[in-house]
């Protein structure tokens, strides 16, 4: 499995377009001896949005720490799900 992370943002100011943590990942399957894509099928890779679970109001105090960990756990969560049966949120 093979994941770029295009974009990464922390964001500590209070805004109504952007969650204090983002991330853009591109993500693809890939043969590690051959080195031949096997997913996704159609195009080069997928492109994934995601977004942390804690906003500006949190009851938390955001540090960059903080953020990021909360990202990375969000990130691993939403793109393991793209690879196992699983049930909808």
């Amino acid at each position: 499995i093979v994941v770029n992370i295009d974009y990464l943002t922390i964001d500590y100011q209070s805004s109504e377009k952007m969650e204090p943590g983002q991330v853009l990942c591109i993500v693809s399957v890939v043969d590690g001896k051959t080195g031949q894509r096997l997913w996704p099928y159609d195009q080069l890779n997928k492109t994934y949005t995601i977004h942390g679970k804690l906003d500006h109001d949190s009851p938390v105090k955001l540090t960059n720490s903080r953020i990021i960990h909360d990202l990375a756990q969000e990130t691993a969560t939403q793109l393991a799900k793209l690879f196992y049966l699983h049930k909808a949120d």
